[in-house]
């Protein structure tokens, strides 16, 4: 496991990740989960990392295709704010969990468990807000991924390009999905790529390099 580190924890729990979210949110209310849900033939699973204010979790229980979404974040501030949030908007199915990101998968599974979930926890869908996380916590949320995905899952990559300017007054730099793919010999094939700006109707310049989202479409490592 790798330490925590204890440098990320100089923004809040919201610093920077609203617009982010929203672009993930975009993608979720589209008719992606429902195309999904057909070729799953099921209710799908979610699993959001990095959860802060819970708006990719919410977004996805509204879709109406989600049986199960599970948030994931280090700092308790946004956990407790999340349940807050979820029951002030009336979801249910959700589950806010305190954890490192480059805790072990297992472990996370077991406490999805406990947490009342019956049946196979093995997610469909994949979101992350990585706009101000370290390096190491990137590559240990793509490995969680694999790990936890099911077949035909997807990652929605609302990182295309990186926030690499906005990184260096503190440290971070970003890991694409690709570089990660390439690192490690896994596989995922581009299954759709959507400008958000004419979904979100957005004037939001100060982020144009996020465009366009990218859906990626992988087997998880016990789906092959």
């Amino acid at each position: 496991m790798i330490p925590m580190r204890n440098d990320f924890q100089r923004l809040p729990f919201n610093a920077g990740i609203l617009w982010n979210d929203k672009a993930t949110r975009a993608m979720l209310s589209t008719d992606l989960l429902s195309q999904l849900r057909l070729l799953h033939g099921r209710d799908l699973q979610v699993l959001d990392l990095g959860s802060g204010l819970r708006l990719n979790v919410i977004g996805a229980l509204r879709s109406g295709q989600v049986k199960l979404a599970v948030g994931v974040d280090f700092d308790p501030g946004a956990v407790l704010q999340a349940h807050r949030n979820a029951a002030h908007d009336g979801v249910r199915n959700f589950h806010f969990l305190q954890a490192h990101i480059c805790g072990s998968a297992s472990e996370l599974r077991a406490r999805v468990r406990d947490q009342g979930v019956r049946g196979r926890v093995r997610f469909d869908v994949f979101t992350m807000t990585s706009m101000s996380s370290p390096l190491e916590v990137m590559n240990c949320a793509y490995e969680l991924m694999f790990t936890l995905g099911a077949k035909n899952s997807v990652y929605i990559d609302s990182d295309t390009l990186g926030f690499h300017h906005l990184r260096d007054d503190i440290g971070y730099s970003h890991l694409p999905f690709q570089d990660f793919l390439d690192s490690k010999g896994y596989k995922a094939v581009p299954f759709r790529e959507i400008d958000i700006r004419r979904t979100l109707g957005t004037d939001e310049e100060l982020f144009p390099q996020i465009f366009p989202v990218k859906v990626w479409m992988f087997d998880g490592l016990e789906a092959l």
